[in-house]
């Protein structure tokens, strides 16, 4: 039998009802306090010592470094379960570096979630499957790109060797036109900001070696 587990949820979001109905039907697990803000979710941590802290990171009060580290350092038996709608790099090293044992999309389903509060209460560490792949891309510092076309392959190639937009149409015999709507093409498909962080992915996968300039004979 399961032992029982204690849950203090930090979400200001309408997914916290969500996660409230879900373990409402689940034996022995039970939510014994709610905040809506990082200073309350540390307060009611350290007030009721749960086995596990549930948290949204973008809820209003201390950033998630600062909630997490607080809760690590002054209740270090509670363990940090971070759910999130996004899984951006950064975030994901704040929260793992802050101490945070496990790191699961909103998005995933009632049983993953479960699962994944009794493996964090456990002692264990727990990453979703998006999470863990983009954590050990971050730690090999390699990037896989998503399925380009051979265009959109030359565009980011040309572009993260340093070629401005002019350039990359020069070359490729194409409009600027043509270029930008490539480049935007890549940026959704990369899920990055912008060509920036496109061409800063297109570096890690090995991408953008120099180009050479044709000899003037």
């Amino acid at each position: 039998m399961e032992s029982p587990l204690s849950l203090v949820i930090a979400d200001q979001s309408a997914a916290r009802a969500d996660l409230l109905t879900t373990l409402a039907a689940v034996d022995r697990i039970t939510v014994v306090a709610e905040a809506a803000t990082g200073h309350d979710a540390v307060y009611q941590t350290l007030l009721h010592q749960p086995d596990v802290l549930v948290i949204e990171p973008r809820i209003p009060g201390f950033d998630e470094t600062t909630m997490i580290r607080h809760v690590v350092r002054s209740a270090p038996r509670v363990a940090v379960l971070v759910r999130t709608a996004t899984e951006d790099d950064a975030s994901v090293c704040r929260a793992i570096r802050a101490g945070a044992r496990g790191y699961i999309r909103k998005a995933a389903e009632p049983d993953a979630v479960v699962r994944a509060i009794r493996c964090v209460a456990a002692g264990d560490a727990i990453l979703g499957p998006t999470v863990a792949a983009r954590l050990a891309e971050l730690l090999t510092g390699k990037r896989e790109l998503p399925r380009l076309t051979a265009r959109e392959h030359e565009v980011l190639n040309l572009a993260a060797a340093g070629l401005p937009t002019s350039a990359i149409a020069r070359r490729l015999d194409l409009s600027a036109k043509t270029v930008r709507n490539h480049v935007s093409a890549i940026v959704g498909k990369l899920d990055v900001p912008g060509r920036t962080e496109a061409i800063a992915v297109a570096r890690q996968a090995g991408l953008g070696r120099p180009v050479r300039r044709p000899a003037i004979v």
